[in-house]
């Protein structure tokens, strides 16, 4: 009989016949199983009756109000806001009455930066999943790759994730930026609605740097900041114009689609090689 096991870090669920007790989670590779707590036909049960969600949110003490942000169909995963811890929850879209739904709704968190950049990450990482590409986070986040993802062909990528409101400017480090034909900004650009669209910028479409001056690529897209003066004491860093007039659907970076959970791999393969084999140095 197949018996329920959870993580205590990051709520994943594991319904499996193996004794999973206090082993270490695969997804988040922090926390630990907790078990064994129903049986897989137990949690069947209660799904049907519709009272899942409230075995969950009793087990885990989340009883305060929670945002459903995003869910999509494969692996079959939500995301919430709760509201009582204020964390972001990945859980198993089992204790939903529709789990076919695709659901995008990032308008709750519009005016928290964090929880807004843990969405795009989650997101981000879904898209390449779609893609075909095997996503890894890394043990430690100081050295600004969010991301990395390979491929069985051997390609490798490593993404910084970008999440911002529509209109604002974003920066990256000089010290976290890798000009190398791997790294890239997954730029998703959320608007008013909590809509986000996602933009993919090899590193190669910056300019080159310069000690005294701002230069710019793409009509003032991108920029690198020098920050030389004796004054200054801001970092050197690589610019993200907001500006509406960078941004549309036909954009030659823009990989969206009419479906929010599939993007355009073709676009992507494109812009990713026409990078990688030189083809395009910037304007």
């Amino acid at each position: 009989m197949k018996m329920m096991y959870y993580c205590s870090k990051c709520h994943n669920i594991v319904f499996s016949e193996e004794d999973f007790t206090r082993k270490m989670c695969f997804r988040c590779e922090e926390g630990h199983f907790e078990g064994a707590m129903i049986s897989e036909e137990e949690a069947d049960k209660m799904s049907d009756e519709g009272t899942f969600g409230e075995f969950l949110d009793d087990l885990w003490g989340l009883s305060a109000k929670r945002v459903l942000l995003m869910v999509q169909n494969n692996p079959g995963e939500c995301i919430y806001y709760n509201e009582k811890t204020n964390e972001i929850t990945l859980e198993s879209d089992r204790n939903l009455k529709n789990p076919k739904s695709n659901i995008l709704n990032w308008k709750t968190i519009l005016s928290d930066s964090l929880k807004l950049g843990k969405c795009g990450e989650l997101y981000a990482r879904n898209l390449l999943e779609s893609m075909g590409y095997t996503v890894y986070y890394p043990l430690v986040d100081n050295h600004g790759i969010d991301l990395v993802a390979k491929k069985s062909d051997g390609r490798k990528l490593l993404v910084q994730v970008k999440t911002v409101k529509e209109g604002n400017y974003s920066f990256i480090s000089r010290d976290n930026f890798y000009k190398g034909e791997d790294f890239v900004v997954f730029y998703i650009k959320v608007d008013k609605d909590g809509v986000p669209s996602v933009f993919v910028y090899p590193s190669k479409v910056w300019p080159e740097e310069s000690e005294s001056e701002i230069t710019y690529t793409y009509d003032g897209r991108f920029t690198y900041h020098p920050y030389s003066g004796e004054d200054q004491k801001s970092k050197a860093e690589y610019g993200i114009s907001g500006a509406k007039r960078h941004y549309s659907s036909s954009d030659e970076f823009c990989i969206d689609t009419d479906d929010l959970w599939v993007c355009n791999k073709e676009k992507f393969d494109k812009i990713i090689g026409a990078y990688e084999l030189g083809e395009n140095d910037g304007k």
